[in-house]
């Protein structure tokens, strides 16, 4: 009698796990709403996030609802972790095109949350990353007029200088700092006409050329870290640079998803196809409440 009731308790235990897997293959196969909410009924909310946690970003929101806990608890199991990645040279260019002036360190963490907000919501921010030099701070001598400038004294710099330094104490934030080189001057193109008609040149005529090192190879590795120790299931990249396909390539081929951020600057066709996620819109599409 005793061994009988020991086999059928087997048997019970041994129904009761083929129908939970059962039901797990059912969610994973689910195509509409009443097969899904059948086959959840009889899964624990562990079963339901494990298979939540593999399926597909878009797949996943029919699920949680079917989670027997409270509606915060549930959104933030499922969310994904986000790391952006800033060419600030390339940020700050397009920031000036859109508003004239320098940006300030509260304008770019309101830039990136009412991004995350917008086309990301489905992620937490882990970890913001601002790649830049800090400003030149030597003497220079202008082409024309042999006037000397010392850039500490001018506006760049100083503008420069206080966004690294208060990006560097802003929450979540970390600033990668490369090393700016002075190369001389560079003429304008605007400027190529007077050739022509053979007038003179000024000092208006002529930019100061400066080399950048170390950025791009410093944003190439952080990609490839995030990609080797799964730091993050996603990486957004804002830049215009078609240098960082390589690594792009390498961290989709770890599992990571790659969302390419042009703030609508063209960029080459190659840069976009390694992109899971291309988002194309200016700054003031994304910064824009409405």
């Amino acid at each position: 009698m005793l061994k009988a009731l020991r086999i059928a308790r087997f048997l019970k235990k041994l129904n009761a796990q083929r129908s939970v897997l059962n039901a797990m293959g059912s969610v994973f196969r689910a195509s509409n709403e009443v097969l899904l909410k059948k086959a959840c009924k009889i899964l624990t909310n562990i079963q339901i996030m494990t298979i939540i946690y593999y399926k597909r970003n878009r797949q996943r929101l029919g699920l949680c609802k079917h989670l027997r806990v409270s509606q915060p608890c549930h959104s933030f199991l499922i969310m994904m972790k986000s790391i952006y990645l800033i060419d600030g040279g390339f940020f700050v260019k397009k920031y000036k095109e859109f508003k004239k002036d320098y940006p300030t360190a509260e304008e770019v963490k309101d830039f990136i949350v009412s991004f995350n907000k917008k086309y990301n919501s489905d992620s937490n921010i882990l970890r913001i990353y601002y790649y830049d030099c800090p400003p030149f701070d030597g003497k220079i001598t202008k082409v024309v007029s042999k006037e000397k400038i010392d850039l500490k004294e001018t506006e760049r710099y100083k503008n420069n200088k206080e966004l690294l330094q208060t990006l560097k104490r802003t929450d979540l934030f970390s600033v990668r700092e490369g090393s700016l080189s002075y190369r001389g001057w560079k003429f304008k193109k605007s400027s190529l006409k007077k050739i022509k008609k053979k007038e003179e040149f000024n000092d208006d005529d002529f930019n100061i050329d400066f080399s950048q090192k170390g950025v791009d190879i410093k944003i190439g590795l952080d990609i490839a870290w995030i990609s080797l120790e799964k730091i993050a299931e996603k990486i957004i990249l804002i830049t215009g640079d078609a240098d960082f396909i390589p690594a792009m390539k390498f961290a989709r081929r770890k599992g990571i998803q790659v969302t390419l951020l042009t703030l609508n600057h063209g960029v080459r066709d190659e840069l976009k196809d390694h992109a899971d996620f291309l988002i194309e819109k200016n700054i003031k599409e994304i910064i824009d409440k409405k």
